[in-house]
């Protein structure tokens, strides 16, 4: 079968097939397929957990998936896999939520995510489903087969158990990015992405938007960016997310310019009134007790700093108990 590609113009040559493969597994644009497919999806998993498989549809110019199911109480979902370019090679990198209406696939190898979540509370045992991948047409039949097993990990929010998590990372540039490159307005993709990395126990070192402005805490109105108290409601969720949540202080690697609420790490004798106002804010909407506080106060600090450390130490145990400092 001969066919041109889909919005890159390269010719396809390949006659449509379909495979399936773990969901860590690499795959280039145009090259052969990585070697050994399943025909079928088999997992193993901990109740509470989320796990995915890989579909690759290749040599096809169009799919679909009419349809997808899995025994209840497991819950199935489908990302289609968007190329973007790294160092000017297409990757597919980018996940993006699908309800299997049919769409042009982007390269010959077009990869599509299964993914399950095992709910809290689910019964162990073998949970079983399918998965019908069109490509240009033809269906392909793909059995889901879950393994649940009796192990329950920690729900998003409980600390008991879980491995606390530190994630550094922009939400602001995020936004940005895909503000740029799809036209979805942060106001929008933020709130999903902190609940998507809460659903993998990632806690995250910035609160982005809900950062304090101001050394008396969360301010509210202002519109969407300057409404702090909401956009750190929408970040933690009610109830919370998050297990671990980082202090909203900088350290020293931002700049004065950069500093949340204009206040300064190396001056930890004045953070006591702020201190309290974020703990009140935080026990207000039912985050604490309950979550993991936590302050990372210094980035390699180096001996000339440790007396520093030593001071942020004390500040936060006597204006937050409880809090702890990396």
């Amino acid at each position: 079968m001969l066919a041109l590609g889909v919005g890159t113009g390269a010719a396809r040559a390949t006659q449509a097939s379909v495979g399936v493969y773990p969901s860590g597994t690499s795959f280039t644009a145009r090259g052969p397929a990585p070697a050994h497919p399943a025909a079928s999806v088999s997992l193993a998993m901990p109740i509470g957990g989320v796990d995915d498989a890989t579909l690759l549809a290749r040599g096809a110019q169009h799919v679909s998936v009419p349809t997808a199911s899995i025994d209840a109480p497991l819950k199935l979902r489908l990302l289609f896999a968007h190329y973007v370019s790294v160092n000017g090679r297409p990757v597919p990198d980018a996940l993006e939520p699908w309800d299997g209406s049919q769409r042009a696939t982007e390269q010959t190898n077009q990869p599509i995510w299964v993914q399950v979540t095992v709910p809290q509370g689910t019964t162990p045992g073998t949970y079983t489903g399918s998965v019908t991948l069109a490509a240009d047409g033809t269906q392909t039949v793909v059995p889901v087969r879950v393994n649940v097993a009796d192990v329950t990990i920690p729900p998003p929010g409980q600390v008991s158990g879980s491995l606390l998590t530190a994630f550094n990372f922009s939400p602001q540039s995020y936004g940005a990015m895909v503000n740029r490159l799809y036209g979805v307005p942060a106001k929008q993709s933020l709130p999903g992405l902190f609940s998507f990395l809460a659903s993998y126990r990632i806690s995250s070192n910035n609160w982005g938007y809900g950062n304090p402005s101001s050394s008396a805490g969360y301010s509210t109105g202002g519109g969407w960016a300057l409404d702090k108290a909401a956009r750190m409601t929408d970040a933690v969720g009610n109830p919370r997310q998050f297990s671990s949540m980082a202090i909203p202080l900088s350290n020293n690697r931002a700049t004065p310019n950069e500093r949340t609420a204009g206040i300064s790490p190396y001056e930890p004798q004045t953070w006591c009134p702020y201190l309290k106002a974020v703990k009140g804010f935080w026990e207000n909407h039912g985050w604490l007790p309950g979550a993991y506080p936590y302050l990372y106060g210094m980035d390699e600090p180096g001996a000339s700093l440790f007396p520093v450390v030593g001071h942020q130490a004390a500040a936060l145990h006597a204006c937050w108990p409880g809090g702890k400092l990396v």
